[in-house]
C-alpha cells in the first residue's frame, strides 16, 4: 500500500505541477496581452498627437497658400494703395475747382456789388476843377478796387451806365406828332 500511496502522490505532484504550469502560462498570455494593449494604446496616442501636428503644419501651409496668400495680400493692398491715391487725387482736383468757382463767384459777386455802389457815386468823381473824394491831392497812394483806382471805376460806370444814345425814329417821330398836335 504504501506503493500505490507513493504512486497516488506522484501523480498528484504531477498534476500540481502541470497545472501550475499552466496557470503560470495563461497569466503570463494574459499579462503579456495587457502588456501589448498598453502599448498599443500609448503607440496610437503618440501617432494622434504627431497626427494633430501634422495637420497643424499642413493647415498653416494651406492657409498661408491659397486663403491668406502672402503676395496676393500685398497685390491687393498695392491695388486699395494706388485706388486711395487716385480718388484722393480726384477729390482735391473736385475741391479745387470747387474753391475756384466759389472764389469766382464770390469775386463776381463783389464786382457787381461794387458797380452798383459806382453807379450811384458819380457826384464823387474828380473834375479839372475840383479834385473828387478818392482822388485826394496830397496823398501818394490813391485807393484801389480790384487792383483799379476807384477814380476810374466810378468814371467808366458813370460813362457805361449814362451814355448818351441818339433817339430812335420811332421817338423822333412821336415826339414830332406830339408837337404837331399842339
Amino acid at each position: 500500500m504504501l506503493k500505490v500511496k507513493w504512486m497516488y502522490q506522484k501523480k498528484v505532484r504531477a498534476c500540481i505541477l502541470i497545472s501550475r504550469v499552466f496557470r503560470g502560462h495563461i497569466a503570463r498570455l494574459r499579462v503579456f496581452g495587457v502588456k501589448q494593449g498598453r502599448n498599443q494604446q500609448r503607440q496610437m496616442a503618440y501617432y494622434a498627437q504627431m497626427a494633430t501636428i501634422v495637420q497643424k503644419f499642413y493647415r498653416g501651409y494651406y492657409c498661408r497658400r491659397w486663403e491668406h496668400d502672402f503676395y496676393a495680400r500685398k497685390k491687393y493692398l498695392q491695388y486699395v494703395e494706388t485706388k486711395n491715391d487716385e480718388v484722393r487725387r480726384n477729390l482735391d482736383d473736385h475741391n479745387r475747382k470747387i474753391a475756384q468757382e466759389e472764389q469766382k463767384r464770390q469775386e463776381q459777386c463783389a464786382r457787381t456789388e461794387f458797380s452798383e455802389l459806382a453807379s450811384n457815386l458819380h457826384h464823387l468823381t474828380s473834375t479839372k476843377a475840383v479834385p473828387g473824394v478818392y482822388n485826394p491831392p496830397y496823398s501818394q497812394i490813391k485807393p484801389q478796387a480790384f487792383n483799379v483806382d476807384i477814380e476810374t471805376h466810378l468814371k467808366s460806370t458813370f460813362k457805361s451806365n449814362y451814355q448818351w444814345k441818339p433817339p430812335s425814329k420811332e421817338k423822333i417821330n412821336f415826339f414830332r406828332t406830339l408837337a404837331q398836335e399842339q
